[in-house]
């Protein structure tokens, strides 16, 4: 069959023909380089980035870019896994309790039992002073109780 002929039905350039023939019998050209990419991420424990990786290939005289070391990374599945610190805040039991020596009753029924809050219109006049701006209300009368 002629080569124009196979050419049109693949669809492909007479260029991109010849360029693969020519690399067809090429080793990789990197090989080297991936090998000792993945021994120096596993000999660290996969601890290890790209940017780590690159400056240890550079301890051992092999001039070559970050962004190639990334590249040979992403090809051999090789990424590294940072473990989050999560931030606890929680320090346990800090400082001690002092004995209740007035023998005070710190337990509540329901929310809002200091005798200040009791009454209803208090209660939202101390609400709606905090959130609006003093222009937006009046002063409500205060209930004796």
């Amino acid at each position: 069959m002629d080569l124009n002929l196979l050419l049109e039905l693949k669809k492909m350039a007479r260029s991109t023909f010849y360029y693969h023939m020519k690399n067809i019998g090429n080793d990789d050209k990197y090989k080297y380089v991936k090998d000792k990419i993945a021994t120096i991420f596993h000999k660290h424990k996969g601890r290890y980035g790209y940017r780590r990786v690159t400056e240890e290939l550079r301890k051992d005289v092999h001039g070559i870019n970050h962004k190639t070391v990334k590249r040979l990374m992403d090809e051999l599945g090789l990424k590294c896994e940072v473990r989050k610190v999560r931030y606890r805040s929680y320090k346990g039991d800090v400082g001690k309790t002092v004995s209740n020596v007035i023998n005070r009753d710190f337990t509540a029924d329901r929310p809002l039992l200091n005798p200040l809050f009791s009454n209803s219109i208090v209660w939202r006049f101390f609400y709606l002073s905090r959130a609006l701006p003093p222009r937006f209300f009046s002063t409500p009368p205060v209930l004796s109780c």
